[in-house]
């Protein structure tokens, strides 16, 4: 009998695990034994659909969780692992991976503490061994506290009681972050614990830091480094973790800033200190550190103070600076009523520091206490007395305001700013009382930047808060606050509480402007009491005018009241008018207040608007809305400024809202309409046919019927139905056809004659989200052209596409050719030959799918023809293909150029959460003939460009490997006369790094050589920074006849998002420059003149790079000039400045062994200096050249000071002469009295050029009567006129063009003393007759 009961437990015993085996080893009896197993635990779990078997791979989809206070919602569970390790004790766990957890916790009440015994440790039954758990798109609410992340994953064991985390990774929006340690699983749980983190803080920048934790929950140990966005080291200890944490932390920052991503900074750090000591309910702390400010020299910040969760205690906070000094000190607290008693004092405190249109220095000492109790708000402010200085006016100001719950009392508040003054004196209390108002601001600009204007006003509050009597008047002048403007606005209010008393308020403004809004006129005036009272309003405006009138009367908590008047006019003078009065009415209700307006309409002839509309406090709505006839020029204002339409509108909306629900229906109709597309140089109209769209409203579900007749037979109709509720179901229909673009154009400017025919036939399905479209559509026989014409424009032709849609399935295809638009006058044509031959294959199901071709043939080919020649690139096949799949994209690009040269690329990217990149481009070129046609400037282009880069990580954060090089490269630049030779430049990726590309370059020009050292981020968010050296000797940058220039740089270039920077030392050893003289009487056209038959340069002047600069430029021995007279060495240093779009350069250039050839002599510089202090093209002059005399007793002088743009000549001598006479001696070498017949001509000549005071001694030196320069319109027209009376009656002279070779003959006769008869014989011949008389 025992044997039989023993081979029976034997059984039992062996069916359980073979049940169990069996049961994990099939689908369906997986499926069973979760079933069983989740009956047993106590919440409510469901599951969609299991595939898979527990043994092995198992597939949970829609897992979903709920308790009382928790709800778990998973997409999708994937399990893989090893059962059987459990006989060996380990818990071996290959993947799970969790796809859209959702969790959502609701607090009920406060959850029960539970001890857990960290003193004994824990001993796991098992071993753990997970090699990755993935859990993606993480959702954590709890209490509506929302938290996301896109992704969790570790990996994790456990090995002789330890827990050994290998890896943890978190990626979310905000922060992302890897970890890495041990935990002993015994007591106290000693750990070891590594993490590096980033945060992005959006304007506050990126957080970057790496955190260690060290020692158990007695006492851990933490350190913490902050790299980004400035350097921060805390490090320290916090004890008792679990029970009473006691906090020991200190910590050193450097270059800190404020705000943290501004540039520049307002406020910055250099290093500073703080210390943090005890329980976290009762805690010191206290901090130094240096500040650096515009406002604030030499600045420390203190603080010293105790503190809880609850409460701080300020013994002091000080900001002291060499200037000022600001202290803080009193108690705080943020419970259920906030309390706080400060006081604060300041010695010439300068609040710029806080604001920088705030400049000044403030002493003062003040006083602020206060509970914020909902029930009786108290807060005591006084200001015992502020003195100073702000905004260069000087400021005081006094008084004290005590504010308990609804008792006022102001103690003599006096502020005055300049002549701006405030004052406030009295109470206002439960009983009777006073308060006094007067403002007196006649210069409102010297208290804030935008401010402008005067204003002035009185009041008076008296009685109770409830039951008060205001009287305020104010009046404002040229009143101007930021965009909002008034020429004169005037104020009274008059409130009487009393039933008995009437109220009125009146406003009136003039010349108004709110933004860009003008109103000429604004008036609003209102009486009565709350039983009864009225209001009227006007409003003028260049838009049109607004009259109302309202009245109205408030009866227990009801309010009712009637418009009464309500006149629109609007700027063509179409007046609007309320057909009848509209009745309102107001209720207080316990949720809000119930809103009730009657019909009313506005009329014109026989357009109309009518409206009637409740609106009750539970959110019930009734609005009804009649159009009809209604312009189109009303809604203008919301189309493109280029396009007109000239319609009619009518519409009726009925809609109902009730319990939340929208019910209703509505429709719009347009009769034909014209519409004018203007531009500068065109105005088209387009006719179209009558237009209409109605639908209905029957709670989450909206329907639309389209019908849309265009310009001729196009037009565009369908009817959708949608549901805007949980379902988001989408069905419908909608054709089209459309063969005029013109509309189009209009909203889409970058596109221009637009043509083909455009078909489409569509069946919609499925969702809004995710829309289901069958059909096609079609274009035959396009065209259009991309871009502004006045930048350039490329277009396409013959476009001819198909497309066809069953669901989700897009298969496109079709052609094209490009084509490039000239401008009808370019000297320069590019041709393009060639067909784009394109199509695709794409579905979208989870997510886009498919691929896509878009190739060019061989024999491609780019023309670039000018008058001088023709140059023809010829390409090869040409590829663009790739692959979508979801948030996947990989193309791939094949270019053959010239030859056998070609570039290919790689490249395949997530457009998710995640970012991911990866890719890899090559090229090789040996043949740049291509590139001649586009840079005329080069020619006989050689080299050797290689590439090959391969690129990972994400778009945010690309890491590259490899790198581009060029190898013998050359170019000729004729216009300068350059051959640059033995041209290498490589860009490869740094070793160890990445994210950064090593550029390194030489070249060669005439006998100097330059070198370029550097690298360039790949850090998109930092706009991919570089960092250059550029060196050199003797590099040639010109070599011409008129300039030999050679430099020696050695600078360093910084181009980051933030700041472009270049400085260093420039030298320049040779620079030869000679300029070809031009006549000392030639004109430079200027630069508004127009010359009739010749057109008008094009201005090709290129702006100003947005660079920094600080460059140090030293010239050479070889540094010379010689033209307009002048031959000279220059020496000398100068410092070239740039910041922003402003430039300047300082210092000094002198002339060398220079000559200088005026009035026909050569003269010797014995002083000539150029003295740079400002504008680049602008220095200030001191040149002095002289002659000595034939007698070698006269130094004549030529001295030459001002601006190079206005330049003044003075000429003098040593000895001292008249001036006349300095400059014969300048021109002959001699005095005026030995000046002989043929030097008269040249000294009348320097007399002219010159303008030495008067001409009459020169008259005189010729021997004849007039001799006179006569001005005419235009420089060109100025005569030098010179003549002599024959008789008393009888003159004969010439007037000779000083600057044209025009000349005339003049013979003039008297025949009486006023009247005179006058001949002139050159290019023309006239006589005219005179009317001359001498007057006073």
């Amino acid at each position: 009998m025992k044997k039989r009961w023993g081979i029976f437990f034997l059984i039992l015993v062996l069916i359980i695990p073979l049940t169990l085996f069996g049961l994990i080893s099939s689908e369906s009896g997986s499926r069973w034994l979760l079933q069983s197993v989740f009956s047993f635990i106590p919440a409510q779990i469901t599951i969609d659909a299991t595939e898979g078997r527990l043994i092995d791979r198992l597939t949970l989809t829609g897992f979903n969780v709920k308790t009382d206070t928790e709800t778990v919602t998973i997409k999708k569970v994937f399990l893989t692992w090893q059962p059987y390790q459990l006989f060996s004790g380990i818990l071996k766990v290959d993947n799970l991976t969790v796809d859209g957890l959702d969790i959502n916790v609701t607090q009920t009440k406060d959850p029960e503490k539970k001890s857990t015994d960290f003193e004994t440790g824990i001993q796991l039954p098992f071993q753990l061994d997970i090699s990755n758990i993935l859990i993606t798109d993480v959702k954590f609410t709890s209490d509506g506290q929302l938290q996301t992340f896109d992704k969790l994953q570790l990996s994790a064991k456990t090995e002789a009681n330890q827990f050994k985390l290998t890896s943890l990774a978190i990626n979310s929006d905000t922060l992302t972050a890897t970890a890495k340690g041990a935990v002993m699983l015994d007591k106290g749980f000693p750990l070891n614990l590594q993490a590096n983190w980033q945060i992005k803080a959006n304007k506050n920048g990126l957080w970057q830091g790496v955190t260690t934790i060290i020692g158990d929950f007695s006492k851990l140990v933490f350190d913490n480094q902050l790299v980004s966005p400035f350097k921060l080291a805390l490090h320290g200890s916090v004890e008792e973790v679990l029970t009473t944490p006691r906090i020991t932390a200190q910590g050193d920052w450097h270059n800190l800033t404020w705000p943290l991503s501004a540039t520049p900074p307002q406020i910055q750090s250099p290093q500073g200190h703080f210390e943090m000591v005890g329980l976290l309910n009762a805690y010191q702390l206290k901090l130094n550190g240096q500040l650096i400010q515009q406002y604030l020299p030499q600045a420390q910040l203190s603080f010293d103070g105790k503190g809880s969760l609850e409460a701080i205690a300020i013994k002091k906070l000080e900001l002291k600076s060499t200037t000022g000094l600001f202290q803080l000190a009193g108690n705080a607290s943020w419970g259920d009523a906030p309390m706080f008693d400060l006081t604060a004092t300041g010695q010439k405190f300068n609040p710029a520091i806080f604001n920088p249109q705030l400049p000044g220095s403030l002493t003062f000492g003040s006083h602020l206490k206060g509970k914020l109790d909902p029930k009786a708000l108290q807060i005591t402010a006084e200001i015992n007395k502020l003195t100073g200085q702000l905004r260069n006016y000087p400021v005081n100001a006094n008084g004290k305001l005590v504010l308990h719950g609804e008792q006022l009392k102001v103690d003599a508040l006096r502020i005055a700013s300049g002549d701006n003054k405030i004052a406030v004196d009295g109470q206002v209390e439960q009983g009777d009382g006073i308060l006094v108002l007067s403002i007196n601001m006649p210069t409102l600009a010297t208290l804030w930047p935008t401010l402008d204007g005067s204003l002035k006003g009185n009041g008076r509050i008296q009685g109770s808060w409830k039951k008060p009597t205001v009287n305020f008047e104010a009046q404002g002048k040229h009143l101007q606050f930021a965009d909002y403007k008034s020429e004169n606005i005037a104020l009274n209010l008059d409130y009487q509480h009393d039933e008995q008393k009437i109220s009125a308020v009146n406003l009136s403004a003039n010349n108004l402007l709110i933004g860009t809004t003008p109103i000429e006129k604004l008036s609003i005036a209102g009486k009565g009491t709350l039983k009864q009272h009225d209001f009227k309003a006007d409003i003028s405006s260049p838009q049109g005018n607004v009259s109302t009138a309202l009245t109205g009367g408030l009866i227990a908590t009801t309010w009712k009241g009637t418009i009464s008047k309500l006149a629109v006019t609007d700027q063509d003078n179409n007046r609007w008018l309320l057909k009848n009065t509209m009745a309102l009415h107001v209720g207080k209700k316990p949720l809000g207040f119930d809103v009730a307006i009657d019909e009313g309409c506005l009329v014109r002839q026989s357009a109309s608007l009518c409206t009637k509309a409740s609106y009750l406090a539970n959110s019930d709505l009734n609005l009804q809305l009649i159009a009809k006839s209604l312009p189109t020029a009303l809604i203008q204002a919301y189309l493109p400024r280029q396009m007109t339409v000239k319609s009619l509108i009518n519409g009726n909306i009925d809609i109902q809202r009730q319990k939340n629900t929208l019910s209703g229906r509505y429709r719009v109709d347009m009769t034909p309409a014209q519409i004018f597309l203007t531009t500068q140089k065109t105005k088209r109209e387009i006719n179209l046919g009558a237009s209409s769209v109605s639908g209905t409203l029957n709670g989450d579900k909206v329907s639309a019927d389209i019908n849309l007749l265009l310009v001729g037979h196009d037009y565009l109709q369908g009817h959708i139905l949608m549901d805007t509720g949980k379902t988001q179901a989408l069905s419908g229909k909608i054709a089209a056809s459309l063969a005029d673009f013109l509309l189009l154009q209009a909203f889409v400017p970058q596109l221009s004659d637009i043509k083909g025919l455009l078909k489409a036939d569509l069946d919609l399905q499925g969702s809004l989200k995710k829309p289901l479209i069958t059909g096609y559509f079609d274009l035959s026989n396009g065209a259009v052209n991309i871009g502004q014409a006045e930048a350039g424009q490329m277009g396409l032709r013959s476009i001819d596409f198909h497309a066809v849609t069953t669901g989700h399935r897009l298969q496109l295809q079709g052609s094209a050719i490009p084509v490039a638009i000239n401008k009808p006058n370019a000297t320069e044509t590019l041709n393009i030959k060639s067909i784009i031959n394109f199509d695709a294959d794409l579905q979208q199901d989870n997510g886009l799918a498919g691929n896509f071709h878009l190739v060019m043939p061989t024999n491609t080919s780019l023309s670039l023809v000018s008058k001088e020649a023709r140059h023809e690139i010829v390409l090869g096949a040409s590829s663009l293909t790739g692959n979508i799949h979801g948030e996947l994209i990989s193309a791939n690009l094949e270019v053959a150029l010239t030859g056998s040269d070609y570039v290919r690329g790689k490249l395949q990217i997530n457009t998710g959460k995640t970012q991911a990149l990866s890719g890899q481009a090559t090229a090789l070129i040996g043949n740049f003939t291509f590139i001649e046609p586009f840079a005329p400037q080069l020619s006989h282009v050689k080299g050797l460009l290689k590439a090959d880069l391969t690129v990972t990580g994400t778009t945010q954060n690309p890491l590259a490997n490899g790198g581009i090089q060029l190898s013998n490269g050359a170019a000729d630049v004729d216009q300068l006369g350059l051959g640059i030779h033995d041209v290498s430049l490589q860009a490869m990726t740094a070793l160890g790094q990445s994210d950064i590309l090593q550029i390194k370059g030489t070249a060669k020009s005439g006998d100097g050589l330059i070198k370029v050292d550097g690298t360039m981020g790949l850090q998109p968010e930092k706009h991919y920074p570089i960092a250059l050296t550029l060196t050199g000797k003797d590099f040639e940058i010109a070599k011409l006849p008129e300039a030999q220039i050679a430099v020696s740089p050695d600078l360093k270039i910084a181009l980051t998002g933030q700041q472009k920077h270049i400085s260093g030392q420039l030298g320049v050893p040779k620079a030869i420059l000679k300029i070809q003289d031009i006549p000392e009487n030639a004109v430079k056209v200027s630069a508004d003149e127009i010359i009739i038959g010749e057109e008008k340069p094009e201005d090709n002047t290129l702006p100003a790079p947005d660079i920094n600069a600080d460059i140090d430029v030293k010239l050479g021995k070889q540094v010379s000039f010689t033209g307009q007279g002048l031959q000279t060495n220059l020496l000398g240093n100068l410092k070239i400045i740039k910041t922003g779009a402003k430039m300047a350069m300082q210092g000094n250039v002198d002339m060398d062994k220079a000559s200088y050839k005026r009035f026909g002599q050569a003269l010797t510089v014995r002083k000539g200096q150029l003295l740079f202090n400002g504008p680049v093209d602008n220095p200030w002059l001191a040149v002095e050249a002289i002659r000595l005399s034939k007698s070698k007793k006269v130094t004549a002088i030529l001295k030459l000071t001002g601006s190079l743009k206005a330049p003044q000549t003075l000429i003098s001598s040593e000895p001292a002469l008249p001036e006349s006479e300095a400059l014969a001696y300048l021109v002959t070498g001699g005095p005026l009295n030995e000046v002989s017949k043929k030097d008269s001509n040249m000294l009348a000549s320097a007399a002219l050029s010159y303008g030495a005071g008067q001409t009459s001694w020169l008259a005189e030196k010729l021997g004849i009567n007039e001799f006179k320069v006569e001005e005419g319109n235009t420089l060109q027209d100025t005569l030098l006129v010179m003549g002599q009376y024959l008789t008393p009656d009888f003159y004969i002279g010439t007037k000779i063009g000083m600057f044209n070779k025009q000349a005339s003959l003049v013979l003039k006769r008297k025949l009486t003393n006023t009247i005179n008869v006058e001949t002139q014989t050159g290019t023309s011949q006239r006589i005219k007759l005179n009317y001359e008389f001498d007057g006073d």
